[in-house]
């Protein structure tokens, strides 16, 4: 859906100023369309992969994700319209994973922290992974609105939500797909949460051997 939510603003964007962007902009502008169109395939195909080989493990390769997180939350702070959320980055490693499978996994992450966070005064979104053992761990923290505590148990259940959620949209789906396609990649979710101080989001990839030595420089 977020790669839709981006075609369509970009879209609504150029038609609303047609005389008032330059070739350079629209060029711009065309390669987000371009890159949206692509994340649209590429999650289609992973949902349907998902679907027909519920037991299968996806496929991995080695993948930068400092670029790729920066510009998700990039994007959704534009789209959700929560400018004065600040981001903060940490050490953002490579993974062992697979391509639109990762996208799905931080998009949906990294858009729950920057909605639940929204209301905060001054929100803020942190993200740091490390080495541990024989995983890459990823930690997506927020200061929004936190989970209850009665509904923590319930949390990766298909179309569950929190009733401290009031008009923030949402489906309910996110984290049951998240951490299907987590077990998917032989890795694991964790999720902290306290009513008025935020939610982490623990995520382990399984590292399946040693990453090139070039990708952990960049």
């Amino acid at each position: 859906k977020n790669p839709l939510s981006i075609l369509k603003m970009s879209i609504q964007f150029l038609q609303q100023h047609p005389d008032n962007i330059d070739f350079k902009k629209i060029n711009k502008w065309y390669q987000n369309f371009s890159r949206s169109v692509t994340n649209i395939e590429d999650i289609i195909n992973n949902m349907v992969q998902l679907s027909q080989h519920r037991s299968s493990i996806l496929d991995k390769e080695p993948l930068p994700m400092a670029y790729t997180i920066q510009r998700i939350f990039q994007e959704n702070s534009i789209l959700y319209n929560v400018n004065n959320c600040r981001p903060t980055f940490g050490t953002l490693l490579p993974i062992w994973g697979e391509k639109s499978a990762a996208y799905q996994i931080f998009s949906n992450l990294i858009i729950n922290a920057i909605k639940y966070s929204a209301q905060s005064d001054s929100p803020v979104v942190s993200i740091d992974s490390s080495h541990e053992d024989d995983y890459t761990h990823y930690q997506i923290k927020d200061n929004g609105i936190g989970i209850p505590s009665e509904h923590l148990p319930h949390i990766y259940e298909m179309f569950t939500r929190a009733d401290n959620v009031g008009s923030i949209p949402g489906t309910g789906i996110g984290l049951s797909l998240v951490k299907r396609i987590m077990e998917r990649l032989g890795g694991n979710i964790k999720i902290e949460s306290e009513v008025g101080l935020g939610t982490t989001v623990h995520l382990y990839f399984p590292i399946v051997k040693p990453f090139p030595e070039q990708m952990l420089l960049n």
